[in-house]
Formats: structure tokens, sequence, C-alpha cells
């Protein structure tokens, strides 16, 4: 650890002794030193100086060093790149596969496909027409459709499988083809897309009463 009046850099370390070398030989036997003291510092300081400037000029020419490497790291990585397309573009010319095994090049990766999004939230309404109107929440967006199933109860209370009704390119359906004299009818919903789909949404449960009047609320199935 130097002490404080000594500064902490290397260059204010070298300058600190530098410009008092010549003084302390003037003066060493009323500052308390022998010549020979002065010699041997004197012989270390210029020592440090020529270290000092040599790693300079090392840091300056490194610097050079290394923008000239990364120009020409530049330059090949952009030129290679051109290369690399025209490859790909060769092997999807050709269509064959073994254009990217000869060039060393990894095949282009199939897309991940963005998955259906599932419908939530779905209620009901019935229309002044009778009819009763099922919305949704979903998205468009990435392509999703959606699959509205229907299930009817029988004479005994049990519920029936589902079936799908209709194909939906939105977010609502009305659904005026119930029978005349139906009881109970559950609905859910499914988000489409490509083959694949979603769970359905929590059944709802409609209640008619006479006349084919929707009766209550919207409730999920237990």
């Amino acid at each position: 650890m130097t002490p404080p009046t000594i500064p902490e850099t290397k260059a204010g370390q070298l300058d600190f002794f530098e410009s008092r070398i010549t003084p302390w030989t003037e003066s060493a036997a009323q500052i308390g030193l022998v010549v020979a003291q002065t010699t041997e510092l004197s012989s270390r300081i210029d020592a440090a100086r020529a270290a000092y400037d040599a790693a300079q000029a090392a840091k300056l020419t490194l610097a050079a060093l290394i923008e000239t490497q990364d120009a020409a790291l530049g330059a090949m990585t952009e030129y290679g790149s051109q290369l690399v397309q025209t490859i790909r573009a060769f092997a999807k010319q050709t269509g064959s596969a073994s254009v990217y095994a000869t060039a060393l090049i990894d095949p282009p990766k199939d897309p991940t496909p963005i998955p259906p999004f599932p419908a939530s939230n779905l209620t009901y309404e019935l229309t002044t027409s009778g009819s009763l109107k099922l919305t949704w929440d979903g998205r468009l967006s990435t392509g999703t459709s959606y699959i509205l199933e229907r299930a009817f109860f029988n004479e005994q209370g049990q519920v029936q499988p589902f079936e799908a009704i209709a194909f939906v390119d939105g977010l609502s359906y009305t659904d005026d083809s119930i029978p005349n004299g139906t009881g109970n009818i559950l609905y859910q919903v499914k988000a489409l897309k490509g083959g694949a789909t979603t769970q359905p949404t929590a059944p709802i449960f409609v209640r008619f009463g006479t006349g084919n009047q929707a009766q209550g609320q919207s409730e999920a199935a237990a």
C-alpha cells in the first residue's frame, strides 16, 4: 500500500518520482538521504518509465489490432452469410436435403405452430325471436376458430353426448335449431386451429320453461 503522499495511479506515481529525483539528488544530505539511494531510485524510475511507455504503446497497438480484427471478422461474416443464404436457396430450389449435410449447415426448422386460443366466459341470452344467442371470449387474430357443442338430456334426466352444432369464425352464435319441447341443454365451446383443439369451456346449463323459453342465468354444469 502506498503512503498517502504518493498518488494511487500509475501515471501519478511515475510523475511524482520523476519530478523529485533531481532535487532529491542535489539535496540528498539536507533531506536525510545519501547519493546511493537517489541513484538507486533514479535507476528504478528509468525502468518504470520504459515499462510504462511500452505498456501504453502496447495498448494502442492492441486497440488497433482489435479494430482490424473486428473489421475483418465483420467482413467475413457478412459475405459468408450471403453464401449461406445462397446455399439455402439452392437447397430449396433443388428440394435436396443432402445440400445441407454437404454444406454442414442445419436445415431450416419448421416454425413452432401457435396453438389455438381457448374460449372462456361462455354465456347466453334469449333473443326476441326466441333463439338462444351464445357468446364467449377468445381471440381470432391467431387464426383460431371455435366449435360450439350442444348436449340434450334424455327423459331420465341423463345428459347425452355433446355434438358439434357450429364451426364459428367469431365469438358468438345464435342457436335457432332447438327442438320444441326441449327441457334442458348444455353448451360448451372448443377452440380450433389446424388440426388442434383445446379443452372445452366449462359447460353452461340452460333450463327451458314452457314454449321453449330459456329461464334463469348461465350456470356451470355439475
